[in-house]
């Protein structure tokens, strides 16, 4: 289980996430869709503790989390 409560992210005078609030049941899997800048990977960040934030993420008992970050491409 995934619980996301209340949840907000700013850089500096920008807010990224307002007041997200989520639950994910056992047994689920979840990606994150969305258009560039939309907030995927800072929520991905947030729930994984890599960044701080304001508001509640709790995870239940023996959740597994698999966190793939983008990977540029090299040219």
């Amino acid at each position: 289980m995934l619980e996301i409560d209340d949840v907000s992210k700013n850089y500096g005078e920008k807010q990224v996430l307002s007041h997200v609030s989520l639950l994910v049941e056992r047994g689920s899997k979840v990606a994150f869709v969305g258009q560039n800048g939309q907030g995927k990977t800072t929520l991905a960040k947030m729930i994984v503790s890599e960044i701080p934030y304001e508001g509640t993420i709790k995870l239940g008992h023996n959740v597994q989390l698999v966190f793939l970050p983008k990977i540029k491409p090299t040219i």
